[in-house]
């Protein structure tokens, strides 16, 4: 599965992403580690944003009786 978000607006330096008061990243990144999930986040300076999130298919597929 994969998700993207992306806008056109301020958008930031990548160097801003690991700041320790930029928690709201870094708790999508947590969130997205714990149901298996990678988050890229792509930006600069007045070219907008692009999060995109992967989650591989882990599912496991059985046949059920009926």
């Amino acid at each position: 599965l994969e998700l993207l978000v992306k806008d056109n607006g301020r958008g930031f330096r990548p160097d801003e992403i690991n700041r320790d008061d930029q928690l709201g990243l870094k708790g999508m990144q947590e969130r997205a580690a714990i149901i298996g999930g990678v988050l890229d986040i792509q930006s600069q300076p007045d070219q907008g944003t692009a999060i995109r999130l992967k989650i591989e298919d882990t599912y496991e597929r059985t046949e059920q009786p009926g």
